[in-house]
Formats: C-alpha cells, sequence, structure tokens
C-alpha cells in the first residue's frame, strides 16, 4: 500500500535532498509530483471537516518538498521534468 505522510523535519529532508544525484532528483521530483496531483484530486472528494484539513497540511508539506527538490536541481544544473 503507498502512503503518503508529512514529513516533520524539512530540514532534514533538505539535507537528504542535497546528497541526491541527477537521476535521483528526477525520480523525487516525479513522486513528489504524483502525490501532489492525489492530494489535489482527494480534496475535492472529501468533506469539509478535519480530513480535508489534514490532506489540505499534506499537500503543503509536498509543495514544501517539491520546492527543496527544485532548488537542489536548480543548483546542480539538473533539468527536471515539467509539465507545461
Amino acid at each position: 500500500m503507498a502512503v503518503i505522510e508529512n514529513l516533520r523535519d524539512l530540514e532534514k529532508f533538505a539535507a537528504l535532498v542535497a546528497e541526491m544525484n541527477g537521476p535521483e532528483l528526477i525520480g523525487q521530483h516525479l513522486v513528489l509530483r504524483g502525490a501532489e496531483n492525489a492530494l489535489r484530486a482527494a480534496s475535492h472528494l472529501v468533506p469539509f471537516g478535519a480530513a480535508r484539513q489534514v490532506i489540505g497540511e499534506m499537500l503543503q508539506n509536498v509543495r514544501d518538498s517539491m520546492a527543496i527538490v527544485e532548488s537542489a536541481a536548480s543548483a546542480s544544473a539538473v533539468q527536471l521534468v515539467t509539465v507545461e
């Protein structure tokens, strides 16, 4: 079963990302984009309430994580897969 969870320590995640090579950065970015899409879709399916708030928090966490990966990729001159 796939699990998406909030990262409790984005600084620790950033340190791990800093050690990733190009293919690892691309893979991590793709995984996060998939999680973002899943959470965005879930937010429209879940009724208002606590569950929707948790999904919103998770979506923000995924977006924060993506920003870390995108920054590391840019600093390493790694071109990520983009959708236009």
